[in-house]
């Protein structure tokens, strides 16, 4: 009984952490940001950073699904460019060309 007990506290701590870093849009435009000036460098990449985070707001949508949350251009029935964003760490799930 202690055993079950134990891994029910532990499932409900791991769901707590989880919903509380949850990503929001600003946590995605921010690694875009990120993103962007790494791949360019210097004041390039700065300025490549601010211009993606600033589309970044604009072309994508979040789904919330509480525990983790989806990042996607176009309609939700037929999305592109998806990220997964989970304990406010991003995947891409899109195969890159």
């Amino acid at each position: 009984m202690k055993r079950k007990s134990g891994s029910i506290i532990v499932l409900v701590i791991a769901i707590i952490l989880l919903v509380a870093l949850n990503p929001t849009m600003a946590d995605f435009k921010a690694y875009q940001k990120k993103k962007a000036s790494d791949s360019v460098g210097g004041l390039f990449g700065k300025l490549a950073g601010d211009a993606s985070s600033a589309i970044s707001g604009m072309l994508f949508e979040r789904a919330n699904y509480g525990v983790a949350s989806l990042f996607y251009t176009g309609k939700q029935s037929n999305m592109g460019n998806r990220y997964l964003g989970i304990a406010k760490v991003f995947i891409s799930l899109d195969s890159r060309k």
